[in-house]
């Protein structure tokens, strides 16, 4: 499968610290197995494989406002949206905070440190895709950037974009 990644990204998934991305539900949803072909700068000319690595687990994942009696959709507090009106589930399991922030953390979302991950996200996600959200976070295992076997590989892959692989 084909994945996308926008360049502040780029440096975790080289670094092999994000092994996961959260997308929306695909006609043909992701599958273990697969391998995940990690691009960056999509449908550019410098457009460049990252890595390609194994689909290890998929898992439902939803984004939501909680159903609290005070709170407000799009409150925002010193700038950035305030993690206690959302919340997230994974596999229908509510995230603590704290859960919510390793997620965030893992996932891209560093500039306010671990403890701000998470309003971090939510703010992402309002300004990019919007919320509620509901998809997949798509793992693999990560080891080496790309090799040239790996390129090889997607070269050949007849479901890739062609072009500058």
């Amino acid at each position: 499968m084909l994945l996308t990644f926008k360049k502040r990204f780029e440096p975790y998934l080289l670094d092999g610290s994000k092994q996961h991305t959260i997308r929306a539900y695909r006609k043909n949803p992701a599958k273990v197995g697969e391998t995940c072909y990690c691009y960056g700068d999509a449908r550019q000319k410098t457009m460049h494989l990252i890595g390609a690595w194994p689909c290890v687990k998929v898992e439902d994942i939803r984004i939501a406002r909680l159903l609290r009696a005070r709170t407000i959709i799009g409150e925002r507090i010193g700038g950035t949206w305030n993690q206690r009106n959302y919340g997230i589930w994974v596999c229908q399991i509510p995230l603590s905070v704290d859960e919510c922030n390793a997620l965030a953390w893992r996932d891209g979302f560093r500039e306010t440190g671990v403890n701000g991950a998470f309003d971090e996200m939510i703010s992402w996600w309002m300004n990019v895709h919007g919320l509620p959200f509901q998809g997949q976070i798509i793992h693999w295992k990560s080891g080496q950037p790309a090799t040239d076997t790996a390129v090889a590989g997607a070269a050949s892959n007849p479901n890739l974009p062609r072009g500058e692989v």
